[in-house]
């Protein structure tokens, strides 16, 4: 998806020695962005939070999740298999709701690099998760939705993030994906600002033919 290619190149810029990501499902991202990071650092810590299999199709409907649910056991072999080729990844995972385990980590979220927020997608979880984290250097909140080329989008005065990043100074990324029943999702950026490259053109204060 091409919206998740940017937070490689998120994490490229930014060279983060801590991420914690809500939503770490089959563990697939967390290896992704923790390998461009140890490009970049000599150690990485990783702290994912995920319900994992205690996920119910109550839970999955309320929160429009369409994954199927990843085992904590699996998801830890992928990581330890992962430690194993890298001395210095370090990780700590956390199974449970994430309105629950979270307000537990406030206190410490100043210390933490860089948070990715893709948990629930109700506005009620996207708001607990990002009230718990919003200290850390840099969060960035998926489900940012915007209308598609048909006019269409997602009920977001019940899902996504768009109405818990009003009013703060945030950055919406432009690549998107479609979303199933229309609409496209993107990625909301909070703690950092796109780099700006200008190009300066000198012009010569007579004519080329008088330098001539």
């Amino acid at each position: 998806m091409q919206r998740y290619e940017q937070l490689r190149e998120l994490v490229g810029q930014l060279k983060p020695r801590s991420i914690c990501e809500v939503g770490t499902w089959n563990g697939n991202r967390a290896i992704d962005l923790c390998e461009e990071a140890l490009k970049h650092q000599k150690a990485v810590l990783y702290i994912g939070i995920d319900l994992f299999e205690d996920i119910t199709p109550e839970i999955s409907a309320s929160e429009l999740n369409v994954k199927p649910p990843a085992s904590l056991a699996a998801v830890k072999a992928k990581l330890e298999a992962f430690k194993s080729a890298h001395s210095g990844f370090k990780y700590a995972l956390k199974k449970g709701n994430s309105r629950d385990i979270l307000p537990a980590m406030k206190d410490g979220a100043d210390k933490l690099d860089f948070v990715f927020i893709d948990g629930g997608h109700s506005i009620e979880t996207i708001r607990s998760d990002f009230e718990a984290l919003r200290a850390a250097k840099v969060v960035v909140l998926d489900d940012y939705y915007s209308q598609d080329d048909a006019g269409l989008k997602p009920d977001i005065t019940r899902f996504g993030c768009n109405a818990v990043v009003e009013g703060t100074e945030h950055t919406v990324l432009g690549r998107g994906d479609p979303v199933r029943g229309g609409g496209l999702v993107k990625l909301a950026v909070i703690g950092w600002k796109p780099r700006v490259n200008m190009q300066v053109q000198t012009k010569n204060c007579v004519p080329d033919g008088n330098i001539q």
